[in-house]
């Protein structure tokens, strides 16, 4: 079943993110989330098509470097492993005709934990400004709460996984 959601998610953001005539658009984003079991920092890219001036639709992948310090196990200081989620990415983009605009998205997907070799949900939210430098290309700040895999008991003889949600801050490009 797990495998059958990350194939389903590869096609999604295979079909999706195809580039469309003239009303392709895609972002790289990059930032650091903070949550109650550590920091992560974020990396992710998205590709799709924007319907008109406010409204996006596409999907994307990304690669999320987890360092977690653990409450249950003082054997470990902390823990460092990478989660790579697919999503499908929405996006409103309000008083879009000006140089500063505001904006709205939400990621929703699969997360594959290359550490704990599991698919868990990943989320993402966000609220931020866009600065127009071209007509084309644009640099996104926003902040926001996603929910990323986390450990939260490690042993020597199993690993527990549930999802936590992270505060988190990206400055990126579209174009």
């Amino acid at each position: 079943m797990k495998k059958l959601v990350l194939i389903l998610s590869l096609i999604l953001v295979s079909v999706v993110g195809v580039k469309a005539q003239g009303g392709y658009r895609g972002f790289v984003d990059v930032g650091p989330s903070i949550g109650e079991r550590g920091v992560s920092l974020d990396v992710t890219t998205a590709h799709g098509y924007q319907f008109n001036k406010n409204w996006f639709l596409g999907g994307g992948i990304g690669l999320i470097n987890i360092i977690e310090t653990s409450d249950y196990d003082s054997y470990y200081d902390s823990e460092e492993w990478i989660s790579i989620p697919l999503f499908a990415k929405v996006r409103f983009d309000m008083l879009s005709e000006k140089s500063w605009t505001f904006f709205a998205e939400a990621n929703l997907g699969p997360c594959y934990d290359l550490e704990y070799e599991g698919v868990y949900f990943y989320g993402s939210t966000m609220l931020g400004v866009r600065k127009r430098i071209t007509e084309r290309i644009g640099i996104n700040m926003g902040i926001g709460c996603s929910v990323i895999p986390s450990s939260y008991y490690s042993s020597e003889y199993y690993d527990e996984v549930e999802p936590t949600a992270k505060f988190n801050i990206k400055v990126g490009v579209d174009f």
